[in-house]
């Protein structure tokens, strides 16, 4: 019910809803579409080159439906303010819908690709918004995040316009979600884990955020500025070594171990685990790039981390907040793991290019975890409970 009395459909409640839907639909189109593009065999009426289209509907596309859903699903809850819903979520989704189509489209109409960038802004503006009106300046570094998330696209699409590299803006885009991942994964992971195990009475400790845990984010985020600016620089291998070291560090100290038992809870802490193991992997990258291709670094962080975490955060906000109990069934679990299997699959690629089929096997587990999450979790995001 609206403040006005008028009752709101059930899609436009809460921002998880149409975007956690959009999210894994899109995640199944893109991908699958992705090597009739590559082959020559699908042409796309778009200004962006294939791999441009790839990279930019994957990152700001795919990740900035499952960031938008979960985002303003969480900051009503930060606030303690009415979620974002009604008109102001329908626009939401017509902007990101309006991208999708403006991006795939963009050789139609010059400068028609720019509409995409509307939906990161206003997305943005809104959660400001939410969070400058309850004056909770602790979530002050999410809407910066979302803010640098917005410039960054535009930075991909004025490569696109000028000829540029786009690559630079693809890598910001990554260390954006990567950051995104380490601050708000580094905060409910561990608290999602200490209610977990005072619920089942287990004697472990989980300590407070610190100043180690400060330095270690702080080296995360050097790390991923020097991964966009110089991706290849030898000079900043001990730099990745310490910055995943700290990570891993981290995640150490929140009995990981110990809640593997719980299947919703384990997968945080794995999605977290390869988010560190992603600084390792530039490590490898910088130290010996014949060794660890570019592309294992791309795709840890782009599949392992980003894709695990947000399948991780959609399955687990959906149950939550739809009344569902928080246990994972056969279909989610075999979710997380095809998208494990891609990553597999991915990486085996990058390293033995030669072996035939890995792709197609990154693809269709890729493709099958998000048409499991759609199929589990889309009807109870589209009805009513």
């Amino acid at each position: 019910m609206s403040a006005t009395g008028k009752t709101r459909p059930v899609l436009l409640s809460l921002g998880a809803r149409p975007f956690f839907v959009l999210a894994g639909l899109w995640a199944v189109l893109s991908v699958a579409l992705w090597p009739l593009v590559l082959g020559g065999r699908l042409v796309l009426p778009s200004s962006f080159a294939p791999v441009e289209w790839h990279s930019h509907e994957l990152i700001f596309g795919y990740t900035g439906a499952a960031m938008a859903g979960f985002v303003l699903t969480a900051v009503a809850n930060w606030t303690g303010r009415p979620p974002v819903s009604g008109g102001r979520l329908a626009v939401l989704v017509v902007l990101w819908l309006a991208g999708r189509l403006a991006v795939t489209g963009s050789d139609l109409l010059p400068g028609i690709g720019f509409v995409a960038l509307a939906f990161p802004a206003l997305l943005a503006v809104f959660v400001d918004h939410q969070i400058e009106a309850s004056g909770n300046a602790r979530n002050r570094k999410v809407v910066a995040l979302l803010a640098g998330f917005a410039l960054v696209d535009t930075a991909f699409h004025l490569s696109v316009w000028f000829g540029w590299d786009s690559s630079f803006a693809a890598r910001g885009g990554i260390a954006v979600l990567v950051t995104l991942i380490l601050l708000i994964g580094g905060r409910v992971t561990p608290a999602f884990t200490r209610n977990w195990l005072n619920r089942k009475k287990i004697a472990a400790t989980i300590p407070e955020f610190g100043q180690g845990d400060m330095v270690a984010l702080g080296l995360a985020v050097a790390a991923l500025v020097g991964w966009v600016v110089w991706p290849d620089r030898a000079f900043l291998t001990t730099l990745h070594v310490a910055a995943g070291i700290g990570v891993l560090w981290r995640l150490s100290r929140w009995q990981g171990w110990v809640a593997r038992r719980d299947v919703l809870l384990g997968i945080l802490h794995l999605g977290y685990l390869v988010a560190g193991c992603g600084f390792l992997a530039a490590a490898g990258h910088t130290g010996f790039p014949e060794a660890v291709p570019a592309a294992v670094v791309v795709h840890v962080w782009a599949i392992g981390a980003i894709g695990v975490m947000t399948l991780a955060m959609m399955t687990r906000a959906t149950l939550g907040h739809t009344g569902g109990a928080l246990a994972t069934d056969r279909a989610t679990t075999a979710a997380y793991l095809c998208l494990l299997l891609a990553l597999a699959a991915r990486i085996a690629m990058a390293v033995r290019p030669d072996i035939g089929g890995l792709y197609d096997l990154a693809v269709a587990a890729w493709c099958a975890g998000f048409a499991l999450f759609v199929i589990r979790y889309a009807p109870r995001l589209l009805r009513d409970g």
